[in-house]
């Protein structure tokens, strides 16, 4: 059932949890995805209801309406996502946070600051109980980003915080074929690359086999294999992250392949699983969702290798028209094509609270930077990243780790 809001000429909007949106609604949205959504799976209440399965009741979708007919979608995720205050990569403090998180990094509405300042003006005044509002991979020259930083309504009714500056959002465009793909790289580049995939091709680590995961039945053996990898990594051990939330991932896995939208890839050496990917093609995008390697493994730059023979994969394979890597990694810009800006705005609600969280996590933030400045200046800061990582990962090869850590 949807709640309606009074509406601005020629604009109404409505807003319904996907938990109980009708079935004439779902239909009337994926109509709209179909005439007007790119190729972007949260543009998607199909994806949505799957993805987000167990969750649907935090799932708020703005619906707006101009002359009776729908003409903008926008869907948030309501979470209580700690903010985490970091000196470097140590979390000294994590204080609870109401997010309301919109999915995906632009909003699927015309690109009229009457429909925006709608749109924000109900969020501002909602009974809805977030203490922010995330946008995450807002492209810096969208219609959303210049709102976002003019818009008097914002101003008036948030403290904006942008907690890091903008970063380049890399792509792979896949076209051509992989030798047209590897001339991206200089002479001397393209020779070590092919060089260190061929040692592994011919047995540098025994035997080597690349195997693709796209079936429901496949998504037990994918994860038996790549969580032991992901238990080794800094990402696990030292954020929480990799796969370490392996049951719900595995629900998504599933719901992506009996849809026909996973993708995914394992890597093995003598039988022994060396790197993964998770990854999900969802009409001419295919999307990384998480991939790691055995840090032991490091010196044969098993990931890289890993990542060349998946793009070899997607170009003779039902290939896709974008490798979206995502947020900016010096691996992933290597491999590249393309790019282009993105940041990360967060809008509080006026209240002591929500200023001491971000004051906090500023205050820790800037206190790292200066240290990072120093370190790099003594050239150690590459050093003391790395012990760090490792010590992470040992102190766990050392556990008998029993259960999957919980990210964010």
């Amino acid at each position: 059932m949807a709640e309606a809001f009074a509406g601005i000429e020629p604009y109404c909007l409505q807003r319904t949890s996907l938990a109980r949106a009708s079935d004439a609604t779902l239909a009337e949205w994926d109509a709209f995805r179909r005439r007007r959504s790119p190729d972007s799976p949260v543009h998607d209440p199909l994806w949505l209801r799957g993805y987000f399965d167990g969750q649907l009741h935090n799932l708020h979708t703005y619906m707006l309406y101009r002359s009776g007919s729908l003409s903008g979608v926008a869907s948030f995720l309501l979470k209580n996502w700690p903010l985490k205050w970091q000196l470097g990569e140590v979390t000294v403090a994590q204080p609870s946070l109401q997010r309301m998180r919109l999915l995906g990094g632009t909003l699927n509405l015309p690109e009229d600051e009457v429909a925006y300042d709608m749109l924000f003006g109900e969020l501002a005044k909602s009974e809805i109980g977030f203490d922010t509002i995330q946008l995450e991979e807002v492209p810096v020259d969208s219609f959303l980003s210049n709102y976002l930083q003019n818009s008097a309504l914002i101003r008036r009714s948030f403290r904006m915080y942008s907690p890091d500056p903008p970063t380049p959002h890399l792509q792979v465009r896949l076209k051509g074929t992989f030798d047209e793909y590897m001339r991206k790289f200089s002479a001397k580049s393209r020779s070590t690359l092919r060089r260190k995939v061929k040692r592994i091709r011919e047995g540098a680590l025994g035997p080597m086999r690349l195997v693709q995961y796209t079936k429901p039945e496949e998504v037990s053996i994918f994860l038996d294999s790549a969580v032991d990898v992901s238990h080794k990594t800094y990402q696990w051990n030292l954020l929480q992250k990799g796969l370490s939330r392996t049951e719900l991932l595995k629900s998504r896995m599933v719901f992506a392949a009996e849809h026909g939208w996973l993708r995914s890839y394992i890597l093995f050496c003598d039988e022994v699983a060396c790197a993964f990917f998770v990854g999900f093609q969802y009409g001419s995008v295919f999307l990384l969702h998480e991939t790691g390697f055995d840090p032991e493994l490091s010196k044969n730059s098993v990931g890289m290798v890993l990542q060349l023979l998946i793009i070899e994969d997607l170009v003779a394979n039902n290939s896709p028209e974008v490798f979206d890597l995502g947020a900016y990694g010096a691996w992933k810009d290597a491999l590249s094509t393309n790019s282009y800006l993105e940041t990360k705005v967060m809008l509080f609600r006026p209240a002591a609270y929500t200023r001491f969280v971000q004051e906090g996590h500023h205050a820790c933030d800037a206190v790292s930077r200066a240290g990072a400045a120093v370190l790099e200046r003594m050239h150690l800061k590459n050093r003391l990243k790395s012990v760090i990582r490792k010590l992470s990962t040992s102190q766990s090869a050392n556990q008998n780790i029993s259960e999957p850590h919980t990210d964010e």
